[in-house]
């Protein structure tokens, strides 16, 4: 089939996720193509991206999309597990296919999208769209004109930075089992090796695992492939900066290519003396680098570069093929080729991939059957009560969302549970006695209606169900931000303070979890079971968590972190330890449901006391510079005007600016005399045990976010 080149390319985008929007960018850009129909199957993503991009039709199942609309290409950018059936769908209607990356999961797979493409005698293309990057095209562009002679070598280095949407409502794909961010990030870095290659042989394969990113079967990969003109090279890792290159090594010299940085930096042999290349390369290499980078900012600029560049070339140089009749720009025989090596290299990895637990492997973990529930148990407060539970021999079962974050751990049993699902919560909680609710929305992008979902519906949810359960104890933990700035001249905070009348202008963390606190301490008021105790703790810290260094942290570097204010205002800090002895005593207590408690380690704790601590455990490696108040009220004095004029609203920033830097001192005193509760670990020796385990973790940001926020897993909201 032959797309006229009379009329419009009707074009249909199934999979609405966020790389979608580029697919509909492309092609809306294209003048002869246009966007029919968007499909998915939560509808209401497909209907957010048709009106976002002025798409008329909207589907939630594909087969009746072909029968409506008929295009003459579909768009998969679903996950890879369904490109075979899809691609089925298509091929009967008799549809071209771009196929996002990873084409397929298995060759088996990909071989069968090839050959019901081919039965019903349309294209199908794969994204391999790296290849397409306007400075690949550049690089193979000075290759074909011989700069730098044959080609004898190809390395290719791609990084990984940990996706925050990861800890989002949602989870992407890539991060639902083992082997989904390999499969989401390798087909770049060998399709741009392959392109050099003639006749590619099975790849040799060196993994490391150092347990950096929980989701993924392997951080460290490094895979030679021979041919028989070149040898190429590919390096995958997890465990450090993120890093996307290219270096072609020829005869004549060799080619640097950065992807992010979008430079292709040439250096040929020139047959100079060797004192003069050696002394002179530098200069050359920085000329010719400060050259590209005007360029492209001048691109930037005027708008000739924009994100994802490969996939707009190549999905217009399909099209082209379309209307020519030609064949598709990335060949079939090279997607099966790009496949066919993923499952070689992941065989090779057997023996190297973390080890999971089973639901079965699980169940047996406990002696006896467990009486204690932990919620989001693989973040980081519930994986460290779940850790004392351990230590202490009680019986517990963990709730996570996945059971690649689980830990192997005596005398506990994981359920991989989805807090919104009555059926999953029934299973969660039958023979329980006490619920430790830690799991909660924090950081990640999200809507305020995601962040309800997740931190108000889900856990009234879960006391109705606890209810039921006959369970007696439900310790949920909410956070200080639901506290407003106290009247003129107050400085101390109990848990008598009002919440705060603005909670909308701080953003939809904070709406949220003092809206889950307001449902939570009505349905106490109404209900006996379970006892609802609530615990608000400062800045949590210790192993594994972010190391705190101030109350608004800049971004800036781990060794000269940038904080805002005096260094007299007062911080709220909670060590992970100091709260879970908070969450046993209040299980253990007898206060009366509906009770609230402010936790944090000391009220005379400030800014300056931290980083004088910070500076002498560290030997001076970690020294907090303070940015003067007024310095970064000009800076969000400017976001609020920029608000102003893109959304004719007044803008929040200095509001938020002005709640957070606020002088608040929170003595927990009813936490002392009701529940019993002393914090055992000091400030000082809190900081020296975070410092001790500051291993880099991939999914941690250069900077700790800002205080009062539980840094936990989120539980997972599925589309129904």
């Amino acid at each position: 089939m032959t797309a006229s080149a009379e009329r419009k390319i009707r074009a249909a985008i199934v999979g609405c996720g966020r790389i979608s929007a580029y697919h509909v960018a492309a092609v809306q850009a294209l003048p002869h193509a246009e966007l029919v129909a968007a499909c998915d199957l939560r509808e209401g993503a497909a209907a957010e991206l048709a009106a976002q991009h002025g798409i008329e039709r909207v589907f939630s199942d594909m087969e009746t999309m072909m029968g409506d609309v008929q295009p003459d290409v579909i768009h998969l950018t679903t996950p890879p597990q369904s490109h075979v059936a899809l691609a089925r769908v298509a091929a009967e209607h008799g549809a071209h296919m771009y196929i996002e990356k990873p084409f397929a999961t298995s060759v088996d797979d990909a071989e069968a999208i090839v050959a019901a493409a081919r039965a019903a005698n349309v294209e199908v293309c794969a994204g391999h769209s790296r290849v397409f990057d306007p400075t690949f095209r550049e690089a193979l562009r000075q290759v074909e004109g011989g700069d730098i002679g044959r080609v004898v070598s190809v390395r290719a280095e791609q990084g990984f930075t940990y996706d925050d949407a990861a800890r989002g409502a949602a989870i992407p794909w890539d991060y639902r089992y083992d082997w989904g961010i390999f499969e989401n990030l390798m087909p770049h870095p060998l399709s741009a090796v392959c392109h050099f290659l003639a006749h590619p042989g099975h790849p040799q394969v060196t993994a490391l695992n150092l347990g950096s990113v929980r989701e993924a079967a392997v951080d460290e990969l490094r895979v030679f492939i021979p041919a028989t003109n070149a040898i190429g090279e590919i390096s995958l890792t997890l465990t450090s900066p993120e890093v996307n290159r290219l270096e072609i090594v020829g005869t004549g010299g060799r080619i640097l290519v950065d992807f992010d940085r979008m430079t292709t930096l040439a250096s040929p042999d020139t047959g100079l003396p060797s004192v003069v290349t050696r002394f002179g390369g530098n200069f050359a290499a920085a000329l010719k680098l400060t050259r590209s980078s005007g360029r492209v900012a001048a691109a930037l600029a005027t708008g000739r570069i924009k994100r994802y560049m490969g996939i707009r070339a190549l999905i217009a140089a399909f099209y082209d093929a379309l209307r020519e009749g030609m064949p598709a720009p990335v060949l079939p025989e090279h997607a099966i080729l790009n496949v066919r090596l993923m499952q070689e290299i992941r065989e090779a990895c057997r023996d190297v991939e973390k080890k999971r637990m089973t639901p079965s492997r699980t169940a047996a973990a406990a002696a006896t059957p467990p009486r204690i529930v932990v919620t989001g148990a693989s973040g980081r407060l519930g994986g460290r009560m779940v850790e004392r539970l351990s230590q202490s021999g009680f019986p517990a079962r963990a709730a996570t969302r996945m059971l690649s974050r689980a830990k192997d751990l005596p005398n506990v049993e994981w359920l991989e549970c989805d807090l919104t699902c009555d059926v999953d919560l029934d299973a969660l909680l039958a023979g329980v006695q006490t619920v430790f609710h830690c799991a909660a929305l924090v950081g990640p992008p999200g809507s305020l209606d995601d962040y309800n979902e997740v931190n108000v519906t889900a856990s009234l949810r879960l006391a109705q169900r606890a209810a039921a359960a006959g369970v007696e104890n439900l310790v949920y933990i909410s956070s200080l931000a639901v506290y407003g700035i106290p009247p003129r001249g107050g400085e101390v905070v109990d848990e008598r303070a009002d919440y705060d009348a603005r909670a909308g202008d701080r953003g939809v963390y904070t709406q949220s979890k003092l809206a889950a606190e307001e449902a939570l301490r009505d349905y106490a008021r109404d209900h006996a079971l379970p006892r609802i105790v609530l615990l608000r703790p400062g800045d949590i810290y210790g192993p594994g968590l972010p190391l705190p260094v101030g109350l608004l942290p800049l971004p800036s570097t781990r060794r000269r972190p940038l904080i805002t204010g005096s260094r007299h205002v007062p911080v709220a800090l909670t060590y992970v330890d100091n709260l879970v002895d908070a969450m046993l005593a209040a299980a253990e207590s007898d206060v009366p449901t509906g009770s609230v408690y402010n936790i944090v380690d000391s009220a005379d704790d400030d800014q300056a006391e931290l980083s004088r601590h910070l500076r002498e455990l560290s030997g001076d490696r970690i020294r907090p510079v303070v940015v003067p108040y007024p310095i970064v009220w000009s800076m969000m004095l400017a976001f609020d005007l920029l608000s102003r004029v893109r959304s004719r609203k007044p803008g929040t920033a200095r509001f938020r600016l002005r709640r957070t830097l606020a002088p608040l001192r929170f003595p927990s005193t009813a936490a002392r005399t009701e529940l019993g509760w002393q914090p055992r670990v000091s400030l000082r020796e809190g900081l020296s045990r975070a410092l001790s385990d500051q291993t880099p973790r991939a999914e941690e940001a250069d900077v700790p976010p800002a205080p009062a926020a539980v840094d936990d897993e989120a539980i997972e909201v599925r589309a129904s």
